[in-house]
């Protein structure tokens, strides 16, 4: 399994709607269709508060792991009640470091959930009792993202893929690294409801492949067949390679079709 924050870049992929950011491929996915469903519900599109607000690399960087660490946390009591332990300059001893009164808690270098590549921050959620955060909370549930490490730190904006499966290729191994997209569950031989289902076909003009997505699932059809039952009610998108994590304008789409 790849170190926190130093995953190969073959283990990562970027992010839809904010330049810049990486995940992993089964987060990124799943990221991409939690965008389109609030979309389509409530009108707005999440997005990512900044590029290293999701895949955090461990150092190097203003943004990373390290730097922001160091810069929130000092070798004295501050008298903010958070104490953490750190090896700050890599000599095998951990030191006491001291949370700065007013700013936000930030994880060890190295143990940051930011550093698998499965978390984002989300922008302008508005707080716990925010409308947005709510509507958001209410999709990305169902899509097995969890806000629960975030409420410990009083972070509404720290948002997790509980679901995704660990990177299991190291930095210096030979091969791609993989990330397991989470299993969909079975679907209903049955065409959507106009207003209910909020589903669409997506298919791959590189290889033909067809996706059915909608709420809480991104399901491939294996059998042409299989798009029998839907292809009278949903619309058809066109996508530019067979990755449901790089959807372009899917949003309008949607939204398009629920109207």
């Amino acid at each position: 399994m790849a170190a926190n924050g130093r995953l190969p870049d073959s283990a990562l992929v970027d992010v839809a709607g904010c330049p810049g950011a990486r995940l992993t491929p089964a987060t990124a996915a799943s990221w991409a269709a939690i965008r389109v469903e609030v979309h389509a519900l409530y009108g707005w599109t999440p997005e990512l508060a900044g590029p290293l607000d999701a895949y955090r690399p461990l150092s190097g960087g203003y943004y990373c792991q390290h730097e922001t660490f160091l810069r929130r946390y000092v070798r004295r009591n501050t008298g903010s009640g958070d104490r953490r332990y750190y090896d700050s300059d890599g000599n095998g001893v951990r030191e006491a470091f001291w949370r700065l009164i007013g700013q936000a808690a930030a994880a060890v270098p190295g143990t940051s959930n930011h550093g698998k590549g499965t978390t984002a921050d989300v922008a302008n959620l508005g707080g716990f009792s925010g409308v947005r955060y709510r509507q958001f909370a209410a999709v990305a549930t169902r899509h097995v993202w969890s806000n629960a490490e975030g409420r410990r730190v009083l972070e509404a904006w720290h948002w997790s893929n509980v679901s995704a499966a660990p990177v299991s290729n190291p930095i210096g191994s030979t091969g791609n690294a993989t990330s397991a997209a989470p299993t969909a569950a079975p679907l209903a031989a049955r065409a959507p409801n106009h207003q209910g289902d909020l589903m669409f076909i997506a298919q791959s003009i590189q290889d033909g492949t067809q996706w059915l997505v909608g709420p809480g699932f991104c399901h491939q059809l294996t059998d042409p067949k299989q798009a029998t039952p839907y292809q009278a009610a949903l619309k058809t998108v066109l996508l530019d390679n067979g990755d449901i994590g790089q959807i372009q304008a899917v949003s309008a789409a949607v939204n398009s079709y629920t109207r």
